[in-house]
């Protein structure tokens, strides 16, 4: 994909959460429970389920629940057009978009999940917010992302549990009037994504909350360079 329609999409996203704080997005609104079309399509190697996590820390001291770790994430795959759309927003009481929950205290445990096309290819973008449309497009495209490949023929994924360190930074600018100003934002620390493995637990929640599937098969997401974006067609077929 062309590396500037990337840094306009994740901009875009970013102002998107910026300008309208994305209150349309409601997780109470979001059903625990999939629709038998959905559960055939899995059945049918139509659709993957892929789980994951997301905690976090915040200056260095835990986040107890996952929906006040100060991110939102975009996911972007051949579904979206390759454009990163709003998954699920942190920081705001998870208000969630193109994820889905099991249940209430599940989503603040930071577990949720996607519907996906097998043998597709997806990808995450973490953003932190900052405080103008210009600072948001500037550090939008070099937003740290995260690489899930979604195996074929498997009807349940897990895809890892994606650690988040977010500190604030605190700089010195200054208005239109020259008058001195201090500016803190809060930014994903270097190297603050790591992906752990949960297998045991994302199994446990499997088995509660989708027991009528298979148990999950593990394929952990990777992290990648903020630059790099390939989609791999149908069935995993390299896109020309």
């Amino acid at each position: 994909m062309n590396g500037r329609l990337v840094q306009r999409s994740v901009a875009l996203f970013a102002m998107c959460i910026a300008a309208a704080g994305c209150a349309a997005f409601d997780a109470a609104s979001q059903s625990r429970t999939l629709t038998p079309v959905e559960i055939e399509a899995i059945r049918q190697h139509q659709l993957a389920l892929v789980v994951l996590r997301v905690t976090g820390e915040f200056n260095g001291e835990p986040i107890v629940k996952a929906g006040e770790i100060p991110v939102g994430i975009g996911r972007a795959g051949l579904d979206t057009g390759g454009a990163f759309k709003p998954a699920f927003l942190s920081g705001f009481g998870w208000q969630l978009a193109l994820a889905r929950r099991f249940t209430r205290d599940t989503l603040d445990a930071g577990w949720f999940f996607f519907l996906l096309e097998p043998g597709g290819t997806h990808y995450l973008a973490v953003i932190t917010l900052v405080s103008s449309a210009a600072q948001n497009e500037e550090w939008a495209s070099r937003a740290p992302r995260i690489r899930i490949d979604v195996p074929p023929d498997t009807p349940v994924v897990y895809a890892g549990n994606l650690h988040v360190r977010v500190s604030t930074r605190v700089s010195v600018g200054k208005t239109a009037f020259g008058k001195e100003v201090t500016i803190r934002r809060q930014v994903v620390e270097p190297g603050g994504l790591e992906v752990r493995d949960e297998s045991a637990l994302a199994r446990q929640l499997a088995s509660d909350n989708i027991g009528l599937l298979a148990p999950p098969r593990t394929a952990l997401m990777q992290s990648t360079d903020s630059g790099t974006i390939t989609f791999p067609t149908r069935r995993g077929e390299p896109r020309p």
